[in-house]
């Protein structure tokens, strides 16, 4: 296989940039541009410097492993150099000009991949610590690193093997009475337990992938019920303008934050009414495709008057997602507040209530960061399909059919599981699942 090269550092300048090759070829390659040749072993720190055309390019650190004990499970060195990024980039022209060809994206932990140094839950593992926005997210990920989803999943796999070698145990020898014969009812109660429990780990995993991004909190209400200054305020900075002019918010304001280690995009929308303003129509258009795309909304409403009609239509919008009710403007209000209610006063900063009710609405995130989970939309949609194929034994088992009929229904099913817990050969897959990954990784 090619030696491929890559920056496994920043594209910035900083203190020091990691310049790392594996391949067959890589002590060649590598001791073609460094002044003194080093040898062909591995977990080696050794000073050194590289070297174009007899002069000298910087002083540098080289790191080496042998293959089977590196990352890539090939041989791969690696360059320390100084922190410069022309310099990094000119070491790595330096060595492709000598035999290395440029690493694509993902393309160290694909060969690791393949190499079975890691699972493609290991993999990524790895990519979602990188992209980790919060504390939750590095906890998903780091529990991803130790392969329990991967054991759970292999018993899975295990038992609808037996399920498969049963039913072909019964067709090809049909006569021996020492080999248990299926029953449909047992069948079916095997298949819906698998089902269930698959259906568990995918909508975990779903709600997971929600975590990694940020979770969308979308802001909706009438026209002046102080959406935007909700948003100040829990920005706690001057980031949308307000005025007390209905409409002045023509499109989405987005802004990121923490609470309790989750991620929060948080989106300011136009104010929902209709218009014959265009400008205004449009930003009330985007405030829906906002709802749409919401994890989680908060329809705003203001304490001191009904807004019924477009209230009523904001809450048919968003039913179907969930969503808190909060009354701005309580400052105005007289006498007792409903215990019952979420009430703030966005313009005097007054929101722990609102808070207090993100906080225990994302405390339930929390519960995810030990649960069995995969780590990406791929390998949801490979569980998705294995579930797929075991409602489909399931419908022929239905209609009375007999059960081997089921059976490339339960193979595929039991591939779907297989490709998740070894590696895989299938390049298209393998490339479209990498090609996320970042350069040098």
């Amino acid at each position: 296989m090619k030696t491929i090269v890559a920056l496994a550092t920043g594209q910035i300048n900083c203190a020091i940039h990691i310049v790392r090759l594996s391949g067959d070829n890589c002590y060649d390659i590598v001791n073609r541009c460094l002044k003194t040749p080093i040898k062909h072993t591995g977990y080696k720190l050794i000073k050194n410097a590289v070297i174009d055309n007899k002069k000298i390019i910087d002083n540098v650190l080289v790191l080496t492993f042998v293959k089977p004990y590196s990352f890539t499970g090939e041989d791969c060195v690696e360059i320390h150099c100084h922190g410069g990024l022309f310099l990094a980039n000119t070491i790595i022209k330096i060595l492709i000009k000598h035999g290395a060809t440029l690493a694509t994206r993902g393309e160290f932990s694909k060969r690791a991949y393949l190499n079975n140094k890691i699972s493609l839950n290991n993999a990524e593992s790895i990519n979602n610590l990188i992209a980790a926005k919060s504390k939750l997210a590095l906890d998903v990920a780091a529990h991803g690193m130790d392969n329990v989803i991967v054991k759970r999943l292999t018993t899975f796999a295990e038992n609808l093997f037996t399920l498969i070698g049963q039913v072909e145990v019964n067709i090809d020898y049909p006569e021996y009475d020492d080999q248990p014969q299926i029953k449909a009812v047992n069948f079916t109660k095997q298949l819906k337990l698998l089902i269930n429990k698959l259906s568990i780990i995918i909508n975990n995993s779903k709600i997971v992938q929600k975590v990694m991004k940020g979770f969308n909190v979308a802001i909706v209400g009438a026209p002046n019920v102080g959406k935007s200054s909700l948003l100040n305020a829990i920005l706690k900075q001057e980031r949308a303008i307000v005025s007390p002019i209905p409409g002045t918010t023509r499109d989405a304001i987005s802004e990121s934050l923490i609470i309790d280690g989750v991620a929060i995009n948080l989106i300011d929308t136009a104010g929902f009414r209709t218009t014959t303003d265009n400008l205004e129509a449009k930003g009330v258009g985007k405030t829906k495709e906002n709802i749409a795309n919401a994890d989680l909304i908060i329809h705003l409403q203001d304490a001191t008057k009904t807004e019924k009609r477009w209230n009523d239509a904001i809450q048919k919008l968003i039913k179907n997602i969930p969503h808190f009710i909060v009354f701005n403007k309580c400052d105005k209000l007289k006498g007792k507040l409903s215990k019952n209610k979420v009430y703030v006063s966005a313009k005097f900063n007054r929101i722990n209530p609102l808070i207090a009710k993100l906080r225990s609405y994302l405390r339930e995130t929390h519960q995810l960061s030990n649960a069995d989970i995969v780590q990406s939309q791929y390998s949801i949609n490979i569980l998705e399909n294995c579930v797929v194929n075991l409602q489909q034994s399931l419908e022929i088992l239905a209609q009375k059919q007999p059960i081997d009929m089921c059976l490339e229904h339960l193979h595929n099913a039991h591939q779907c599981l297989h490709c998740l817990i070894f590696n895989t050969k299938e390049y298209n897959f393998i490339d479209k699942m990498f090609a996320t990954f970042c350069l040098g990784k």
